[in-house]
């Protein structure tokens, strides 16, 4: 979680909120940019609900803005990466957490994260554009592409277009996910967090 000068954190939805006002954006065109509706960043806005990975980096494309600018993240991974090496890291929802494995190449097309999950998670339902694939390490889950499920089981995957309608989840069981997709969640070039006024 960010925080002020004074040193005080500053929840991404506040941040999102003091964002969308610094650019005289309406919640609506908020919303028709990211393909998230009204109802869902009203929800993040006012710290009811945490935005995915997904839909906070394309809140961030949007406002023209890093992720970083809403929360702090590591930085890219090394192009050898050692297990013992992991760092997760959470957009405040104690169910789910991010690790980054790719490097910042440049003109590189993937990014990497292994997503941990406690049971009971559900990402909300987002489209954007390019491609995934989620290949499942621990545990049961469960991908909804459009209406359909698929259960998925360790050592299963999926791959989609990253247009569909899609979210991923658990009904009772912790998960270990392996994110692999052409979506650019951590823009090099983005304007840099340290220009975070809030």
């Amino acid at each position: 979680m960010k925080k002020n000068k004074s040193g005080s954190a500053i929840a991404i939805g506040s941040a999102i909120r003091h964002r969308r006002k610094q650019l005289n954006m309406t919640m609506k065109e908020l919303a028709e940019s990211t393909d998230l509706s009204i109802g869902f960043i009203s929800q993040i806005e006012r710290n009811l609900t945490t935005p995915s990975l997904s839909s906070l980096a394309s809140i961030a494309s949007v406002m023209k803005v890093d992720i970083g600018y809403f929360t702090d993240v590591p930085k890219g991974a090394e192009s050898f990466f050692k297990k013992k090496n992991r760092e997760f890291f959470s957009l405040d929802n104690p169910l789910i957490k991010y690790c980054r494995l790719n490097k910042d190449l440049p003109g590189s097309q993937l990014r990497t994260v292994m997503i941990e999950t406690e049971k009971g998670y559900v990402s909300e339902k987002v489209f954007h554009e390019g491609e995934e694939q989620i290949y499942l390490l621990e545990g049961k889950g469960f991908v909804v592409l459009n209406d359909e499920r698929f259960d998925l089981e360790q050592g299963d995957c999926i791959h989609y277009i990253s247009s569909t309608p899609h979210q991923y989840g658990s009904d009772d069981s912790k998960c270990l996910w392996l994110f692999v997709g052409t979506q650019n969640l951590f823009p090099a070039d983005a304007i840099k967090s340290s220009n975070h006024k809030a």
